[in-house]
């Protein structure tokens, strides 16, 4: 009879939960909430496209801890996917596309969850140790 234990089938909840959109940019995930649809085009869009354009303020920018290492070639955060959804998010903000920008939140949330689980992890670390001190 074989008694091994099969770590395989572990199973861990904290392993197994998913990083949500709100999760990975929550001041983004409120801007973006109080931006209003009026006639097919985002009301206020002009207040924050100078925001969503730059590579360290845009949604992606605050993933990365507001940080524009991702968009930049070397990088040990450097990430193509991640820099492609910094353009999508900003493209689908000057075009006021709703829908592409609620198709580009989801890919960003796949992406980053499959992909930079970790880099969450670590930025949510280091905002604790910074709050005791």
């Amino acid at each position: 009879m074989d008694y091994s234990i099969d770590k395989t089938s572990t199973h861990d909840d904290k392993n197994d939960k998913k990083i949500t959109f709100e999760d990975i940019a929550p001041r983004w995930s409120k801007r973006l909430a109080m931006l209003m649809v009026v006639k097919g085009s985002f009301y206020e869009k002009d207040s924050i496209f100078s925001d969503i354009i730059d590579y360290k303020t845009c949604i992606v920018g605050e993933a990365y801890g507001f940080s524009p290492s991702y968009a930049l070639y070397g990088s040990v955060n450097h990430c193509m996917i991640c820099t492609s959804l910094s353009r999508e998010f900003a493209y689908a903000t000057k075009m006021s596309d709703l829908n592409k920008l609620t198709d580009t939140k989801q890919k960003l949330t796949e992406h980053w969850n499959e992909a930079h689980s970790d880099i969450f992890g670590k930025l949510h670390n280091d905002e604790r140790m910074h709050r005791r001190s």
